[in-house]
């Protein structure tokens, strides 16, 4: 944008060098202004991420609180559960030794009109068979869609002959 603002002669052309130093203000304060609001977004940016970031760590802080708030109470309702374990232990135990099994035996025959059994009404079963347990249902292959309508069937017939 530099012009010839002299003709040869040392002396400016005055018209000239007005409009140009005019020109080039004109454009430093455009310039200046672009940089302002590119500087002024930039700062809307920083503050945005900021922003962001502050919301974010607020967020997991406050995650962070109901995780802990929530294990102490499972902690406190696990504590809470051994001892009513312990305490429903002792009240067994309580109710179990307390019973008085000549006293029930004195209540049966005398209110309820029980008997002792007499030897011939006893009955002794001896089981030879090991203890294991056996499955009732094998683990079948499973069958087509065909196949199952058909056994489906002749489950049926057989059901009613």
């Amino acid at each position: 944008m530099a012009q010839n603002l002299y003709d040869g002669t040392s002396a400016y052309k005055l018209d000239q060098y007005e409009n140009y130093t005019r020109q080039v203000q004109e454009k430093q304060n455009h310039n200046r202004i672009i940089k302002s609001k590119k500087d002024i977004l930039a700062k809307k940016r920083i503050a945005i991420a900021m922003s962001i970031v502050f919301v974010t760590a607020i967020a997991f802080l406050f995650a962070n609180a109901l995780l802990m708030q929530s294990a102490s109470k499972v902690t406190e309702l696990t504590k809470e559960l051994e001892d009513m374990k312990v305490r429903n232990t002792q009240v067994s135990f309580e109710l179990v030794s307390g019973v008085d099994y000549n006293e029930v035996e004195r209540k049966a025959i005398s209110e309820f009109g029980m008997q002792h059994p007499e030897s011939y009404q006893n009955v002794y079963v001896n089981v030879v068979q090991s203890d294991y347990a056996e499955l009732a249902n094998e683990k079948q292959e499973s069958k087509g869609f065909v196949e199952e309508i058909i056994s489906g069937v002749q489950s049926f017939l057989a059901y009613i002959r």
